[in-house]
């Protein structure tokens, strides 16, 4: 388990706030999900590395990316990480990259950052526990580039060579992420939005005890408005899924 480095004492935060200290669901916007939108090219930004060093966008100019945010109390992120690692694998030209943001489920044990450093520690915390090979990029306290890309905990974004958003998320499911690639070097890609939210049983009460008993408890306490937005959203998908079947059928239809 990873220590806290110090204590922020932090009362029920308001709607809004962002490096929260207890999860609620007024901290997110998804309907419609903010940010970048497919179509979209993403203007250049600059994100520190694990090291201190910055990346900018811009010098991954044609290369496919792919980013995905997480955080070490996220349990949506971790029933990814091997499917995402083997994905990176068989896309080489794509340069995989994940975004950490603020702690999603924060409780007694890690809560919410204090400091660059602080969330720098985690990071490189959830990278060496799961594993993972892929470039891990630290965002600013306020999640500056988390919210350009929508703010949720576990998104994720594709982009081709030229920063134009081809697909987003507001959860990551690697089935669908595989396919957007696939249909990008078969060039039948269109700018598609996606839900893609699984449940991870089985990492659900692991992950949550990173943070705590107490984030425990705030996951309960939110579940039945929780439960209420995944429902709605899986009609909301399927809407999204036929607008992109139609386009597709469109372009094809004028090569």
């Amino acid at each position: 388990m990873v220590e806290p480095l110090c204590e922020v004492a932090v009362p029920e935060r308001p709607e809004g706030e962002y490096n929260y200290g207890r999860f609620h669901l007024s901290h997110f916007r998804w309907d419609p999900m903010p940010g970048v939108r497919p179509g979209e090219v993403v203007g250049d930004f600059s994100v520190r590395r694990l090291d201190g060093g910055e990346l900018r966008l811009s010098e991954l100019a044609g290369r496919p990316v792919v980013l995905e945010a997480g955080s070490f109390t996220c349990p949506q992120f971790v029933a990814n990480v091997r499917r995402m690692e083997e994905m990176a694998e068989q896309y080489p030209e794509v340069e995989f990259l994940v975004l950490y943001t603020r702690e999603a489920h924060p409780g007694e044990r890690v809560g919410p950052h204090c400091g660059w450093d602080d969330k720098r520690r985690l990071a490189a915390a959830l990278q060496t526990v799961e594993g993972d090979p892929r470039t891990y990029l630290v965002d600013d306290l306020d999640g500056r580039v988390n919210h350009l890309f929508g703010g949720m905990p576990n998104s994720v974004f594709v982009l081709d060579g030229s920063a134009r958003v081809v697909y987003r998320a507001l959860f990551t499911w690697p089935p669908r992420v595989e396919e957007v690639l696939a249909e990008m070097r078969a060039g039948t890609a269109v700018p598609s939005d996606g839900y893609g939210f699984v449940p991870a049983l089985r990492h659900f009460l692991p992950v949550f005890l990173r943070g705590g008993w107490q984030a425990v408890w705030d996951f309960l306490r939110a579940m039945p408005g929780t439960a209420r937005f995944h429902l709605r959203m899986k009609s909301v998908q399927r809407q999204w899924r036929r607008a992109a079947a139609a386009l597709r059928g469109g372009e094809l239809a004028a090569d």
